[in-house]
C-alpha cells in the first residue's frame, strides 16, 4: 500500500493498523525515493492488484472520525494536554518508533 497513501488519522484516529496503509507524509518519502517512471510503474502496478483494491475499497467504506473521536484515541502521558489531531498523531508515531 506504499504507492496508495490515506489519511490515517481521520479513518482511524491515533491507533491505526500498523505497518497496513501509510499517510501522505511517508507515501511522499516513498515517491521521492524513485525515479518518476519508476513511481508511475509501482503506482499502477499496485493499484492493478486484487489486495490493495479490496484494502482501499474497506477503507473507503470507513466514516471520517470526528476530532473528538481522534481525541479520544489518544493516550497521553500523565498530565500531557491534547495538543490537536495532527502533533497528536506525530507524538503517537515517534513514541511507536521509540518502542521499537
Amino acid at each position: 500500500m506504499l504507492f496508495v497513501p490515506i489519511d490515517l488519522v481521520r479513518k482511524f484516529g491515533c491507533n491505526g493498523p500498523v505497518g497496513v496503509f501509510i499517510d501522505e507524509s511517508g507515501g511522499l518519502c516513498v515517491r521521492k525515493s524513485l525515479s518518476d517512471d519508476d513511481c508511475a510503474e509501482f503506482t499502477a502496478y499496485e493499484r492493478s492488484q486484487e489486495d490493495a483494491k479490496a484494502r482501499t475499497a474497506w477503507y473507503s467504506t470507513l466514516p471520517d472520525l470526528t476530532d473528538e473521536q481522534i481525541e479520544a484515541t489518544w493516550h497521553p502521558d500523565e498530565d500531557e494536554k491534547y495538543p490537536g489531531v495532527e502533533a497528536a498523531y506525530c507524538q503517537t508515531m515517534a513514541r511507536m518508533r521509540a518502542l521499537k
